[in-house]
């Protein structure tokens, strides 16, 4: 199930807790469409101690082995483990940058994968069909910060999409034409919005993120934002 757009469509992804130009990413606004608050993934790998309940009993045995801890919650959660562990090479394995790889900081530069990061997803690589890094830094970017370069088969959507990273070449699509837009208002809406004092842009080329981390109540300033 690989991607079959050499470059992708604009993706959810993470920017740790920011939001950027036409897309939200978790947390903050900057105009534009929302995608969601951060996340690593569709299902929440919370505790079920019910094993698979509510799965078939196909699934029920390829989920056999799995710790309790680390099975999703929901039905479909659980049988789409339970088709990934049947096929593993058919799988499509996509993972946010900030906030899984690696951990949310005040400054988005600062930013780095976790020790063992790449070796984890290199082992993977060879076990699945296909890893992704679906992120809202630019692909290089990511791959620089995670020392992912040689992850084999490694594919990075940056930009929520608008670039793909595969065997150390990037593919870019143009920007869109309401960046433009949302970098010349921006200002004037976060002025007019009353935004709090450490409220900070960042200009990603395809996308202007406003970031709240710095503020006294960052949580307070994102909702703010959405209103």
């Amino acid at each position: 199930m690989k991607p079959a757009d050499p470059v992708g469509g604009p993706a959810d992804g993470g920017g740790g807790g920011d939001s950027a130009g036409g897309d939200r990413t978790g947390g903050d606004s900057a105009g534009g469409d929302r995608t969601g608050s951060d996340r690593t993934g569709g299902d929440s790998a919370g505790g079920d101690s019910t094993g698979a309940g509510g799965s078939g009993p196909g699934d029920a045995a390829a989920l056999a082995g799995v710790p309790a801890a680390f099975l999703p919650r929901t039905a479909e959660g659980r049988a789409g483990l339970a088709a990934l562990l049947a096929g593993p090479q058919r799988a499509l394995i996509g993972l946010d940058f900030d906030g899984t790889l690696s951990p949310i900081v005040a400054d988005p530069r600062d930013a780095r994968a976790q020790p063992g990061a790449a070796a984890a997803l290199g082992a993977l690589a060879r076990r699945v069909g296909t890893v992704a890094i679906i992120t809202g830094r630019p692909a290089a970017t990511a791959v620089e910060y995670g020392g992912l370069a040689d992850v084999p088969g490694l594919i990075v959507l940056g930009h929520y999409g608008f670039e793909r990273w595969s065997d150390g070449q990037v593919a870019v699509r143009p920007t869109p034409p309401g960046v433009v837009a949302a970098r010349e208002r921006l200002p004037g809406i976060l002025a007019s919005a009353g935004a709090p004092v450490g409220t900070w842009t960042e200009d990603k080329g395809h996308a202007v993120a406003v970031h709240t981390r710095r503020t006294a109540d960052p949580d307070a300033a994102d909702r703010k934002s959405v209103v």
